[in-house]
C-alpha cells in the first residue's frame, strides 16, 4: 500500500494554513491555487513512478518449525523490476506467544 511521505504531509500542513491567510492578499488565492496545483502534480507524479505490486518479488526462507527461546534464522531476498530506486516500509509481526513487544519496522531501498 502506499503511504505519503512525511514531507508530502508536511506540505499539505504548510499549504493548509496558508489558505486563512490568503484572503488578506489581493494575490493570495491565486498563489494558494497554483502551489496546491503544483503540489498535486508532484503527486501525480509520484504515483506514477510507483512501481506496480507485481513489480516486487518476495522469497522467504524460514524453517519448518520454530521453537520458543531459541532463536532461528528467517531470510527475506527482496527484487524489484521497477525502473526507479524503490523505498519500503517493512514490519513483520509473530503470533503473540512467539514474540515480546512491538513489531520491529525496517525501511528497505531496493536498486533499480
Amino acid at each position: 500500500m502506499p503511504l505519503p511521505t512525511r514531507r508530502w504531509l508536511l506540505a499539505a500542513a504548510a499549504l493548509a494554513l496558508g489558505w486563512p491567510l490568503a484572503g488578506t492578499v489581493g494575490w493570495g488565492v491565486p498563489a494558494l491555487l497554483l502551489l496546491d496545483g503544483v503540489w498535486l502534480v508532484a503527486w501525480v507524479v509520484d504515483w506514477w513512478r510507483s512501481p506496480v505490486a507485481g513489480a516486487i518479488d518476495l522469497e522467504r526462507e524460514a524453517p519448518a518449525g520454530f521453537s520458543v527461546g531459541r532463536v532461528l534464522p528467517i531470510r527475506y531476498r527482496w527484487k524489484s523490476a521497477h525502473r526507479h530506486r524503490t523505498r519500503l516500509r517493512v514490519r513483520e509481526e509473530l503470533p503473540a506467544p512467539l514474540t515480546e513487544g512491538p513489531a520491529v519496522e525496517r525501511v528497505l531501498e531496493l536498486a533499480a
